[in-house]
């Protein structure tokens, strides 16, 4: 017989002991020299020993200045006193909770789940012998644990004077302290809860295995929408683990509302959801890694091939995995889901089951506990959803569980369990698939459907809410919080290199937007014989229109991608730079082909022409690329701001006809009131800006022919350029004339830095609009 002793103070473990038949003894007290130390100043320095004497636990007091208590009297020095079933405290403050254990096992022995139960005492009891204790699935490891999802080295616990602290040792699943992801060294108490893979310990406490509690259970759950509507009515449930689970009825009585409430997307806006016996909104940073989710829409860009966009979800994801461990979780996946065959094919180029598949592949990927679906067999053959529903069950087998909305009554047949909901967002029946014909009293799923809506559905709610476990009960407010840190650098170096491979391997698209420079500064070439006002003017609304279209679908497009990776673990600013990083790249390819083709034309084609030459073509090349940086943050701007990619090109003439208006070229801007929008417009300073380069361009005086023609009813006139009258003057001055211009910026009125500054604050102005317009699509309370 063995004895767990628990010294406990003001209701917090301090430390634990172990006494066995092979240590048999043990002092307690304030000195370094015990093989328990205890550090309140009650405590003297040697205070009390522990001793096993045929399978009784002894105690005896050292002479403590303070004195020790069994059963509330004080005990002499000296004498030993047997305290089975006696309660025992030292100096009066500290209690010991005394309890014996089957097992002879030194604490360092701790291998395998029968001993889970005492894994947090046995943490403590290593912790009384050496300062710190590391904790993996390796036999080397003070406190070796044979799980999976736990890495060989995976945390090391510390113990410096009277405080705690926990470090993650780059474990590949992370190590969260009350369900927050640790990254370095971190105070802990004693009573705070550590997640190592599926393991849940809390010192002194209990100890459970995540995988194996109920996987969901909701407690007064609701969704309210802004709008007032009761999307989903108070529902109290219990879903075990490893179960495949249906949730049907009438269109638009809120199955994907309860889904999304269940796995965090919509957060109800009362009640609780546990996961795996976790908190959701308390534990939301662990269990979203125990989560996958694969909505209505595909989460796969179709421009990466199955392979790629396994990957780089990975390196999003699974940012600790070593690139040997990733492939390796790639194959394994490919090979569950039945893809492998089309790992190196486009997603677009793939059938819509297998894109499916795929999707589901990306979220298995992290090994979650709970796989939701929303509506997947909806777009497929019923041979593809027989082979797709067998795939799910044997996911559930291997301990995932699956949760999908269905409008087919066939896939009852593949599921364990089945939710209908009714009209109004109430639940009418949750249990064992092949129960509910009897409990709605028919023999034909599709009279269930005609039940559940308007008044009829009445009764069934009553009778589904007359069952104690679905009655209401008390429950706070669910909101979600993320707390996770998130490594910025690492998310923008893999988003850039996805969305780079995305458009390198769209070739056709990207070329098409490449041509666009050369083709419009060619236009230029053959409908201006020299370097005019008009060219300056044509070169700032070619840079605004490349890079406002460039950048106009590219958030909008995929929504329902970076709403399910915001989900996890996905910042805005990297994914922000990630699409200015690459959208720049082609910027700095169409700016050097739309100059340097006017450059050719105007300085060596046409030199002896009229023609005046491009004056400084490298400064124009870099305006250019500065002048698209900024309507490319417009387009992004645009993307950001609507629902669809139908939408934002509705968008897109009306951002730029006003600016072709505003720029002050077409006509004089001569009020204020004209002048100040003027202000806001990307037009006006880029083509401020390409005069300040340019310094002098060349005007013409308009020769009309043939005078008669303006009498009425004369022939039709002939205008054309006078070539005597084309006479050089200055850019910025000609420039200038075209506005009413009183000094509102001082002295840097009229120069090349006020364009520069207006641009830039026009530029951060449109950053952070993006950054407001995607953070109010949260759902979720989350930084960055």
């Amino acid at each position: 017989m063995s004895f767990s002793i628990t010294f406990i103070y003001n209701g917090l473990p301090l430390a634990s002991k172990l006494i066995t038949q092979t240590q048999p003894t043990a002092t307690v007290g304030r000195n370094s020299t015990n093989d328990v130390v205890l550090n309140p100043g009650v405590i003297s320095g040697a205070h009390v020993k522990f001793e096993l004497i045929n399978g009784e636990l002894f105690l005896q007091d050292l002479g403590s200045t303070n004195g020790t208590f069994v059963n509330g009297q004080r005990i002499s020095a000296g004498s030993l006193v047997n305290v089975i079933g006696k309660t025992v405290s030292l100096s009066g403050q500290i209690t010991l909770n005394i309890r014996s254990v089957e097992t002879d096992n030194p604490p360092n022995s701790i291998k395998s789940t029968p001993t889970l139960a005492n894994l947090g005492n046995q943490i403590l009891e290593q912790l009384n012998h050496k300062k710190s204790v590391t904790l993996g699935r390796a036999s080397s490891c003070d406190v070796a644990i044979d799980n999976n999802l736990i890495s060989r080295n995976h945390a090391k616990i510390s113990l410096f004077g009277d405080k705690y602290y926990i470090e993650d040792l780059g474990s590949m699943n992370g190590t969260f302290l009350n369900g927050v992801r640790i990254s370095g060294r971190t105070a802990m108490k004693l009573t705070d809860t550590i997640i190592l893979g599926r393991i849940s310990i809390t010192l002194g406490g209990k100890v459970v295995d995540i995988s194996k509690e109920i996987a969901i259970k909701t407690v007064g759950l609701v969704k309210q929408f802004s709008n007032g509507k009761i999307g989903l009515q108070e529902c109290n449930i219990e879903i075990p683990s490893n179960s495949l689970l249906a949730v049907m009825g009438p269109s638009g009585c809120g199955k994907s509302t309860l889904l999304k409430a269940l796995n965090g997307e919509s957060p109800g806006t009362k009640g609780a959801v546990y996961i795996g016996g976790q908190e959701l909104n308390q534990y939301y940073d662990y269990l979203k890694m125990q989560i996958g989710y694969v909505p209505q829409d595909d989460i796969v860009h179709r421009e990466l091939t199955v392979d790629e966009s396994l990957w780089y979800a990975g390196k999003l994801r699974l940012p600790n995995f070593s690139e040997e461990q990733l492939s390796d979780k790639i194959n394994q996946v490919l090979e569950e889901l039945n893809i492998k065959h089309v790992r190196s094919n486009l997603v677009s180029a793939i059938s819509g089951g297998q894109r499916k598949r795929v999707s589901i592949a990306v979220e298995i990927l992290t090994d979650p506990l709970i796989l939701f679906l929303d509506e997947p067999t909806s777009p497929l053959d019923p041979q593809t959803i027989e082979d797709f529903l067998m795939i799910l069950k044997k996911l559930s087998q291997k301990g995932t569980t699956v949760i999908m909305v269905t409008h087919k009554p066939e896939d009852l047949a593949y599921m364990d369990q089945v939710i209908f909901m009714a009209e109004g967002g109430y639940m009418c029946y949750y249990g064992k698939s092949n129960e509910y014909l009897s409990f709605f009293g028919v023999d034909d799923t599709v009279k269930v459907y005609s039940m559940l809506v308007k008044e009829q559905k009445d009764r069934w709610v009553r009778k589904f809410n007359s069952k104690p476990s679905n009655q209401a009960s008390d429950s706070p407010s669910a909101k979600i919080h993320r707390r996770t840190k998130v490594d910025y650098l690492s998310q923008y170096y893999w988003l850039t290199r996805r969305y780079l491979n995305i458009k390198m391997n769209d070739k056709w698209n990207s070329l098409i937007l490449l041509a666009q420079a050369p083709f419009i500064a060619l236009i230029a070439c053959l409908l201006f014989s020299s370097v005019s006002q008009a060219l300056m003017f044509i070169m700032a609304i070619a840079a605004l229109w490349l890079g406002a279209n460039n950048a106009a679908r590219e958030i909008v497009s995929e929504n329902s991608i970076f709403k399910r990776e915001r989900m996890f673990n996905q910042g805005i600013f990297p994914y922000v730079f990630s699409k200015v990083s690459v959208l720049m790249m082609f910027s700095v390819v169409q700016s050097i082909l739309f100059v340097g083709i006017l450059w050719c034309c105007y300085n060596w084609i046409k030199p002896w022409s009229h023609s005046y030459p491009l004056n400084h073509p490298i400064e124009a090349c870099v305006w250019m690329m500065f002048v698209s940086l900024v309507a490319t943050l417009m387009g992004l701007l645009l993307s950001a701001t609507v629902s669809t990619a139908e939408k934002v090109m509705s968008l897109v003439p009306l951002a730029l006809i006003p600016q072709i208006m505003l720029a002050g070229i077409l006509t004089k801007i001569k009020t204020i009131w004209i002048e100040f929008p003027s202000y806001l417009s990307i037009s006006r300073w880029a083509t401020e800006g390409f005069n300040h380069i340019q310094d002098s361009i060349t005007t013409a005086q308009l020769n009309i022919k043939n005078i008669d023609s303006l009498r009425p009813g004369g022939p039709t006139p002939i205008i054309e350029e006078d070539p005597d009258s084309i006479r050089v003057v200055s850019a910025p001055e000609f420039i200038q004339k075209q506005f009413t211009h009183p000094k509102r910026f001082g002295d840097i009125t009229g120069k090349w830095e006020l364009d520069i500054l207006m641009l830039g604050v026009l530029a951060v102005v449109f950053f952070t609009i993006i950054y407001w317009a995607i953070k109010r699509k949260d759902t979720i309370k989350i930084n960055g």
